[in-house]
C-alpha cells in the first residue's frame, strides 16, 4: 500500500477522539503512514458553524474531500462506532482508493432493539440535556463502559477537549443518527455491497461490548464479508482501541504491513 507514490502502506482511521486514535498510532510500527482526523466540532477540531448539522453523512463528506485533497491511494480505512458507516461511505465512494478495510464495534445498518433503545434514551430531552449541560456522555457512561484503567490525565482528554455545551452538538446527535440515519444507513449498506465486497477486511471486535458484543451485529458484519479475517478482543469492551491497542496493532499489521497481506 502507498500514497502519493510513496511505498510506505497506510491506515487512514476514521474516529470520533484523537486520543483514542493515539493509543495505536504509538504501537504501529514506522513502516506504516498513520493518518487521523477529528470530525468538525469533535476532539481538537474547530466548532463550526449552525447550519452544520452533525450528521454522519455530513461527517463522511467532510472526510471524503480530505481524502481527495490529500490524494491518498491504496488505503486501508479503520472505522469503529460511527467511524464505520462513516469510513464505508468514503470508501465505497471511491472503492479504487481502496486497498483494504478494519472495521470494529461499529453497525452496518442500526437496527437491533437495544441500539434503537439506545437512540430514544439518550436522544430524549432530558438526556440530550443532560449530555450538552453536563457533559453526561463522556463523565458518566463512556469513563463505565471503558474496560482499559485510564489515569486521570489520559482521561481528561476526553473530557477538556468538549468543555461548553455548545462543543458537545456533536456528541449529542450521534446517538439521534442511529434511527435519524436509518435511509443513509440502508443506501450505503447496498452501495457497500456492490462496491466493496471482494476488498480484504479485518474485524476486531471487542466482545464485553454490551451493545455491539457477541450476537448479531458482528454475525450480520461476518455475512456481509464471508472472506474476514475476525479477530474477537474476549476482554475488550466498545472502546477497543483502548482497551486493546496491542491485538488490533498486531492485526493491522499483519494484514497490511509489508510482511502481510
Amino acid at each position: 500500500m502507498g500514497t502519493n507514490g510513496d511505498d510506505n502502506p497506510l491506515v487512514l482511521a476514521y474516529l470520533t477522539l484523537r486520543r483514542i486514535v493515539g493509543a495505536l498510532g504509538v504501537l504501529l510500527p514506522p513502516i506504516l503512514f498513520f493518518g487521523a482526523m477529528d470530525y468538525p466540532g469533535f476532539g481538537l477540531s474547530v466548532q463550526p458553524d449552525d447550519s452544520y448539522g452533525f450528521t454522519s453523512a455530513e461527517h463522511a463528506v467532510v472526510v471524503g474531500e480530505l481524502v481527495e485533497h490529500l490524494d491518498f491511494q491504496d488505503m486501508a480505512v479503520m472505522g469503529q462506532d460511527w467511524g464505520g458507516p462513516i469510513g464505508m461511505d468514503v470508501a465505497s465512494r471511491m472503492p479504487e482508493r481502496i486497498g483494504g478495510l478494519v472495521m470494529g464495534n461499529t453497525l452496518l445498518p442500526a437496527d437491533s432493539f437495544m441500539m434503537n433503545s439506545f437512540s430514544r434514551m439518550m436522544g430524549s430531552p432530558p438526556l440530550q440535556s443532560l449530555i450538552t449541560k453536563r457533559n453526561f456522555f463522556v463523565t458518566p457512561i463512556m469513563k463505565r463502559i471503558l474496560k482499559a484503567k485510564l489515569t486521570d490525565a489520559e482521561f481528561d482528554h476526553y473530557v477538556s477537549v468538549v468543555p461548553t455545551p455548545r462543543s458537545r452538538r456533536g456528541i449529542a446527535e450521534f446517538p439521534k443518527q442511529i434511527r435519524a440515519a436509518r435511509p443513509w444507513l440502508a443506501e450505503l449498506e447496498q452501495r457497500v455491497k456492490s462496491t466493496l465486497i471482494d476488498k480484504p477486511i479485518v474485524l476486531v471486535w471487542g466482545m464485553k461490548d454490551p451493545v455491539f458484543g457477541p450476537g448479531g451485529v458482528l454475525e450480520h458484519w461476518e455475512a456481509t464479508f464471508p472472506q474476514a479475517t475476525v479477530i474477537r478482543l474476549e476482554t475488550a469492551g466498545h472502546y477497543i482501541q483502548e482497551d486493546a491497542p496491542e491485538q488490533i496493532v498486531d492485526a493491522i499489521a499483519n494484514a497490511y504491513g509489508p510482511d502481510g497481506g
